[in-house]
Order: structure tokens, then C-alpha cells, then sequence
């Protein structure tokens, strides 16, 4: 039986910035979505969702990509928009 994808939510959107990112360094590397698709290990209509900023990335596939395309991917921009707000407004404790 296959496992039924999960449905998108707001906040598993990626980053636009992350998205656009992803895109000029494979543009900028001359690599197709797919083969950057087969790189990482994922299909090319999940590297074309992350273009798009349709759908999130992993830490994994986040470190993957960085190092194939040899480019710097923060922990914080592979966050969505409403993650990296709670991020920003998340308290500190002093002691």
C-alpha cells in the first residue's frame, strides 16, 4: 500500500529567498532541475517545487544541495516565513 503524501500547509512553504537561491546556483552551475534532482536523490518535481518555494527542504536535502552546488545554506533559511518569526520572537533566558 502507498503511503499517502501529506497535504501542503503554509507553513511548509520555503523561503522565497532560499527558492530563488537554489535556482541561480544550479542556473549558475549549468545543471538541469533534473540533474540536480539526481544529485541530491530526490525527484525533479520536488527540485522544481523548491525553486518554486512550494515546498520545504530538509536539513538533509538543504546540506545536499549546498555541498553539490558549493554554496553556503543557513539552518535558518531553510525555515518558513512563519517558522523564522516564531525564531526571531522566540525569549532568551539570562542566568
Amino acid at each position: 500500500m502507498k503511503a499517502k503524501r501529506k497535504p501542503y500547509t503554509p507553513g511548509s512553504l520555503m523561503d522565497p529567498t532560499l527558492a530563488a537561491a537554489i535556482k541561480a546556483a544550479r542556473e549558475a552551475k549549468g545543471l538541469t532541475q533534473k540533474q540536480l534532482a539526481a544529485l541530491v536523490g530526490v525527484s525533479t518535481a520536488t527540485a522544481s517545487l523548491w525553486e518554486e518555494g512550494r515546498r520545504g527542504i530538509s536539513t538533509f536535502h538543504a546540506l545536499m544541495v549546498s555541498r553539490v552546488l558549493g554554496v553556503e545554506i543557513t539552518m535558518e533559511s531553510t525555515l518558513s516565513a512563519s517558522q523564522q518569526k516564531k525564531l526571531a520572537n522566540a525569549p532568551t533566558v539570562n542566568g
